[in-house]
């Protein structure tokens, strides 16, 4: 599990790695049953050095002043600019529609873990 400067440590909160297991396992098996395994690691890999470097992301995911909408738009927007694949996309979409943008550093750690077994 991972922390980020300046913010909380949402892996060691249960309820977060709970989440963030669930939609982690999901994404793996959808990866991996789409030949996207590399893809999608990589995705996230680079979703997390911009969850380290900005401060912004972090608000955005885990303020609850902003609404699902506006998570999903950013994550919308930070996954095109980044050329992410159509499945990590659609699983940021998923994450911010269902009120669980916050668990996006869990499901990153939860993805790593599956990847690294794999």
């Amino acid at each position: 599990m991972f922390t980020y400067p300046g913010g909380p440590n949402v892996a060691d909160d249960f309820k977060q790695s709970e989440v963030g297991d669930r939609y982690a396992q999901a994404l793996f098996e959808l990866a991996q049953a789409n030949g996207a395994l590399d893809q999608v690691r990589a995705d996230l890999v680079a979703t997390k050095a911009m969850l380290t470097e900005s401060a912004d992301l972090r608000r955005l995911l885990a303020s609850p002043a902003y609404p699902a909408e506006a998570k999903g738009q950013g994550l919308a927007a930070l996954a095109d600019k980044a050329g992410f694949s159509p499945l990590t996309k659609k699983v940021f979409g998923l994450l911010a529609a269902n009120r669980r943008a916050s668990a996006l550093p869990a499901v990153i750690a939860g993805f790593q873990a599956l990847y690294d077994k794999h």
